[in-house]
């Protein structure tokens, strides 16, 4: 009997971002805006970073947002790489709504908030980015990133939606159930990507702990 060889697989590291002072309950506007890294959003991404010293690591990827990139560019000091800007990492845009605060959405277009809350997934804000268009978008990126990198680990720093989005696909998770998963700032959430299958090795690892 042959023993099946074991396939090389391509590690990947999705960080999402360290903490920033943009409210939580508004929709970010990146264009505008581009909030940044906070006091402690900076310390989260110290910390993280220092989970990555002694891997080898392929390449550094990130959302060009500038809360993206000073998260990545705690990991660059770490890992010796200079990080690569990747805008199809970059939240999925959430158009007329970018900004907003959620009352305000509520008060300006009740009728569409309705709608969204009824279903989240199915329903695009106005001149906004379908799910199924940033899961595109996403997949376009990732899936040259696996084919060329067998057998190597790359990190690449994005936002929550992505990061959702593509536990989901890679799992087979409904995009219906992806708004369960939990990914907290400064986390590490890890997949080896097979050439016939994918496996979860952790998910949200938190390296800084507030006092």
């Amino acid at each position: 009997m042959t023993l099946r060889t074991k396939e090389p697989s391509t590690q990947i590291y999705f960080v999402r971002h360290g903490k920033t002072d943009y409210p939580s309950n508004r929709i970010y506007c990146d264009d505008q805006e581009n909030p940044v890294l906070n006091e402690e959003g900076v310390l989260q991404a110290e910390a993280m970073a220092q989970y990555f010293a002694g891997l080898k690591v392929r390449r550094l990827m990130a959302s060009p947002a500038a809360r993206t990139w000073a998260t990545a560019a705690a990991i660059a000091r770490v890992v010796g790489l200079a990080c690569e800007p990747a805008p199809w990492l970059t939240e999925r845009r959430y158009g007329a709504w970018e900004g907003m605060f959620i009352d305000e959405i509520q008060r300006q277009f009740p009728d569409e908030h309705r709608a969204w809350k009824a279903a989240p997934v199915q329903y695009t804000p106005p001149q906004g980015e379908q799910l199924a268009d940033l899961r595109a978008r996403l997949l376009g990126g990732l899936h040259g990133l696996i084919e060329r990198h067998r057998g190597e680990a790359i990190i690449l720093v994005t936002h929550v939606g992505p990061i959702r989005a593509l536990i989901a696909e890679a799992f087979g998770v409904p995009l219906e159930q992806s708004r369960q998963l939990h990914v907290d700032y400064a986390s590490i959430t890890k997949i080896d990507y097979g050439a016939q299958r994918n496996n979860f090795i952790f998910m949200n690892h938190v390296c800084y702990k507030k006092l």
